[in-house]
């Protein structure tokens, strides 16, 4: 590997030790690069992240998308006004639109694919709501003349959400039922908005609950056992271990 200009004896080639990279220097005073050591290896960098123990994403993640959920859920059922979307509306693009593109991040650098795709794209798909209803709000969008497009649109994302929960299949059993309920869910909520049949949206309303329930479920699982090192609340076996 390059690293800049060679400036040690070019005849030996320098090694990477990150075990090393935080520990203080017994030179006191000296001028020598502090990524340098006097046996020629190359400490890497102080990080922020490094020698900490990271925290499961997880957590927040379901957190963020099932309160966010059962909310919106609560008023498709009928169980909440329709002029409650303006409560939902700032929580969609701060905690189940921003915590959960924060979580894809971090999936991200854990090279969790699956998880960083599905954080990813709830994220966006709740910041894509708030938007939708603010820009319907002060007319710059409008909806009245886009029949059945907002349930297309939900049927496109209950067919992404099929696809991501068949991967589910190698992921611990609450996982499995979250993205079951959820694509049904947009099923519902798509065929319910396309041909304008409020029972379909009311079923998707509860089915939503149910599936914001399992989520805050998850959420409660991986906190609880993480903080107790074990696993105290049964998140479920792997359908495919």
């Amino acid at each position: 590997m390059h690293i800049g200009q060679p400036y040690l004896d070019t005849d030996v080639r320098p090694t990477i030790d990150s075990d090393l990279c935080h520990q203080p220097s017994s030179l006191a005073g000296s001028t020598q690069s502090p990524n340098f050591r006097a046996d020629n290896r190359i400490c890497a960098p102080r990080c922020l992240f490094c020698h900490v123990g990271r925290a499961n994403p997880a957590g927040p993640g379901f957190a963020a998308f099932g309160t966010t959920t059962i909310l919106l859920s609560l008023i498709n059922a009928g169980v909440l006004p329709m002029g409650g979307t303006a409560v939902v509306v700032p929580l969609a693009l701060v905690f189940g639109g921003l915590t959960q593109m924060v979580v894809d991040i971090v999936e991200f650098q854990r090279g969790n694919t699956f998880e960083a795709t599905a954080s990813c794209s709830y994220g966006a798909f709740w910041m894509w709501y708030a938007l939708l209803q603010l820009l319907a709000a002060t007319r710059i969008l409008d909806l009245a003349a886009a029949g059945p497009t907002m349930g297309a649109a939900l049927l496109l994302w209950g067919v992404l959400t099929l696809y991501l929960w068949i991967c589910t299949f190698r992921q611990p059993l609450v996982v499995f039922l979250i993205f079951l309920t959820l694509w049904i869910d947009y099923l519902l909520l798509g065929l319910g908005a396309f041909n304008d049949t409020p029972v379909l949206t009311h079923a998707g309303g509860w089915l939503g609950i149910l599936c914001g329930a399992i989520a805050l479920y998850g959420s409660f699982g991986t906190i609880i056992n993480a903080n107790s090192a074990k696993e105290t609340v049964p998140l479920g076996p792997k359908l495919i271990p």
